[in-house]
């Protein structure tokens, strides 16, 4: 719980492991036919856009990205903000799907980006 605040806190997400598999699971069943649309989105997207997506899809908070990308973090909330805008969603959420739609990213990526609780990795 302590970390799920702190995730929040820090400007991140916190999204319950059982929603994202259920998620990934109604996307690898989708049709191929439906990823046009997913594809013409991610087109919008500048080369940085692309790289936030991609974070925000292998689960990083904002401060996360802000790190790994080497930008402050209210750079890297405003490139996310613009990513939804682009690609019309409406949550973090939504933005993991349409990664996973365009084939930004696949199933087999997903890692941690934090060690288990109880584990002090």
């Amino acid at each position: 719980m302590t970390a799920a605040i702190r995730a929040i806190a820090a400007g991140g997400a916190v999204i319950p492991s059982n929603l994202t598999h259920r998620l990934i699971d109604i996307v690898r069943q989708r049709s191929p036919a439906s990823t046009s649309l997913p594809v013409q989105r991610l087109g919008t997207l500048t080369n940085r856009e692309r790289q936030v997506l991609g974070a925000l899809a292998f689960g990083r908070s904002t401060t996360e990205i802000a790190e790994h990308l080497s930008i402050a973090p209210a750079t890297a909330k405003s490139h996310a903000c613009r990513v939804l805008v682009k690609i019309g969603a409406r949550s973090r959420v939504q933005a993991v799907a349409f990664a996973y739609e365009a084939g930004l990213t696949a199933p087999q990526s997903i890692r941690s980006a934090r060690p288990p609780p109880g584990r002090a990795d």
